[in-house]
């Protein structure tokens, strides 16, 4: 079971477009100490990657986040607090002109309370979580982008096919101008006919 969440418009297009996938955590909010934001009070958000998301949204490139969340079948957070999680999130993002399609989280943990939720193929460093976004929003992952701060989220985006230089390691603290130019590269190279 995949968690998935929509948001943008339910207008899919006839042939399948890139995208930009985001890892949440480290990403567009802070990492805690103790692993998981378990509480809207808890979500504080990392304004360095902003810039380079409005500018995705500005020329129209689909932002999908795919998240580990093993917190839900660990039974440290319900799926309704992470809702609420979440509508912050994108709440702060839509007032700084970010569009967020969908958000696709994986509830699984190999520590999960019941044991059918400790395995799965949509728990990075497994592609699941890319390929449900690709079939449920009509993208083509072999010309999407993957900005991510962990390996396990490079290996995800391999094996869902974003090879070829698409996959950023991003420190979302941390966005540097030369990490700013590669990103405006490879957006507009998505964009490009095929």
């Amino acid at each position: 079971m995949v968690l998935v969440r929509t948001f943008g418009s339910a207008i899919r297009p006839l042939d399948a477009q890139p995208a930009l996938f985001l890892d949440r955590d480290g990403i567009l909010n802070r990492r805690v100490s103790d692993g998981y934001v378990l509480d809207p009070d808890e979500l504080v958000m990392l304004d360095g990657i902003i810039p380079l998301l409005a500018e995705a949204t500005s020329l129209g490139t689909p932002i999908v986040v795919v998240s580990n969340q093993g917190c839900i079948s660990r039974a440290l957070l319900t799926e309704e607090k992470l809702d609420a999680i979440h509508r912050l999130l994108l709440r702060h993002l839509a007032g700084v002109g970010v569009t967020v399609e969908a958000i696709y989280v994986c509830p699984h943990h190999p520590a999960a309370v019941d044991p059918a939720d400790r395995s799965c193929d949509c728990r990075k460093p497994l592609p699941g979580l890319l390929l449900a976004a690709a079939r449920d929003l009509a993208l083509d992952l072999t010309r999407s982008l993957f900005m991510g701060d962990q390996q396990s989220d490079r290996q995800a985006a391999e094996a869902a096919g974003i090879t070829g230089g698409r996959f950023l390691l991003v420190d979302g603290e941390a966005v540097t101008a030369g990490l700013a130019g590669e990103f405006h590269r490879l957006l507009l190279r998505l964009r490009a006919p095929t």
